[in-house]
């Protein structure tokens, strides 16, 4: 399922290799390095309190992690994270290469999503 920005997104509704939370770019050189001229991979998530959301290769099944495609962030979720709960930002880089921010409540349901 695609979600703009600023949309509620149900916690169980993300996963470790499906149903991926993915901000997209127009810039064709962005995110992993294989893909940049410089080398350097860009874009990032962050959990609500602002950190930033690890590697999926340093990451547990008990948080949520992050990968890179060529145009992409992705958002995963560790089979067991249950949060926490919040507003998460995805750091992106836009066509003109200023960073662009994409804004996702993610809540489990009752504490922000109502079915």
């Amino acid at each position: 399922m695609a979600y703009p920005t600023n949309s509620l997104v149900n916690l169980s509704d993300i996963g470790l290799d499906n149903n991926l939370l993915i901000g997209y770019t127009d810039l064709i050189t962005c995110c992993r390095n294989e893909d940049n001229p410089s080398g350097r991979s860009f874009g990032s998530w962050q959990y609500p309190n602002n950190s930033f959301v690890i590697s999926r290769q340093n990451a547990n099944f008990n948080i949520f992690s992050r990968s890179r495609s060529k145009q992409a962030v992705i958002l995963h979720r560790g089979i067991n994270a249950v949060g926490p709960s919040g507003i998460y930002t995805c750091n992106i880089p836009g066509q003109n290469r200023r960073n662009q921010k994409l804004y996702f409540g993610i809540y489990n349901y009752g504490e922000g999503i109502h079915s």
